[in-house]
C-alpha cells in the first residue's frame, strides 16, 4: 500500500484496509515525517478524531514519528518486553509525557517467565506502585497470535482457550482508557 499515513497528512486522503466492519488499518511507510508537515500531522489527528470514537496507533518507541504520536495521543499504552533497555525506555516515556498520560503497560512475548523477567517485572510492579498505570501479568509468546495475525484476525475471533487469559488482560486495559 503506497498512499499510507504520510500520503494522508500531505494530501489530505490516501489509502487505508478495513479489517472488518469499523475497524481500519492506514500503515505507516516512513519512520519520519517531512520536515514542516507537523501542522498538516496535527490536522490530519484532528480529522481523525471528529470520525472515529478510539484511535489506535502501534509503534515503536525507536522511531521518530511517535514522539509526534505520543505528543496528540490522550493516552499511552505500552507494549514491552522484559528487559533492561526496554525497562528504560518506560521510564523515559513515563518522565517525558507523564504518568498520567501512560495508562496501562503491557508485558508481552515473554516465554515461560525466567528468573530475569521476573526481576524486570517486580522492578516494573514497584516503580508503578505510586501510579495509576496499569500492569498487565505478562502475555506468553503464543504460536496462535502469529497464526491469526497471518489470517487477518484477533484474538476475539479466535474462540480457542489458549487466548482466554490474553482477552481479560487486554480487557483490563480497555477498562482503564475507556
Amino acid at each position: 500500500m503506497k498512499k499510507g499515513i504520510e500520503h494522508w497528512i500531505e494530501c489530505g486522503k490516501g489509502d487505508y484496509i478495513e479489517l472488518r466492519n469499523n475497524l481500519y488499518y492506514i500503515p505507516l511507510n516512513s519512520p519520519i515525517l517531512p520536515k514542516g508537515n507537523e501542522h498538516k500531522f496535527k490536522a490530519f489527528i484532528e480529522s481523525l478524531k471528529k470520525r472515529f470514537d478510539y484511535i489506535f496507533v502501534d509503534g515503536t518507541p525507536l522511531i521518530d514519528i511517535n514522539t509526534e504520536f505520543s505528543n496528540m495521543a490522550d493516552f499511552i499504552i505500552i507494549p514491552t518486553f522484559l528487559d533492561g533497555v526496554t525497562s528504560m525506555s518506560i521510564n523515559d516515556m513515563m518522565k517525558k509525557f507523564g504518568t498520567s498520560k501512560v495508562k496501562a503497560i503491557i508485558p508481552n512475548r515473554a516465554a515461560p517467565i525466567s528468573s530475569t523477567e521476573v526481576k524486570y517485572y517486580d522492578s516494573l510492579k514497584n516503580v508503578l506502585k505510586k501510579t495509576n498505570i496499569l500492569l498487565t501479568c505478562p502475555l506468553k509468546q503464543s504460536a496462535i497470535i502469529g497464526k491469526l495475525i497471518d489470517q487477518g484476525k484477533t484474538i476475539y475471533d479466535s474462540k480457542s482457550k489458549k487466548v482466554d487469559f490474553i482477552k481479560r488482560e487486554i480487557e483490563k486495559v480497555l477498562e482503564v482508557i475507556i
